[in-house]
């Protein structure tokens, strides 16, 4: 590939990161809704608080 060729694959990329955001989201919602607790979820994800989805985050 070549360097005129890699920037046109950035709007895939993004658009793949987005969905993977939004479906990390959706699942860590559903787990929040069976009283999860942020401790349990960002464990399982090796991920601290503020780098899931807390409600304040939430739309």
């Amino acid at each position: 590939m070549t360097d005129e060729q890699m920037p046109e694959l950035l709007p895939r990329v993004a658009a793949m990161s987005a969905q993977a955001d939004a479906d990390l989201h959706v699942r860590v919602e559903r787990l929040r809704d069976r009283g999860l607790t942020w401790a349990l979820i960002g464990t399982a994800q090796t991920l601290k608080r503020n780098s899931t989805t807390s409600p304040s985050r939430m739309t």
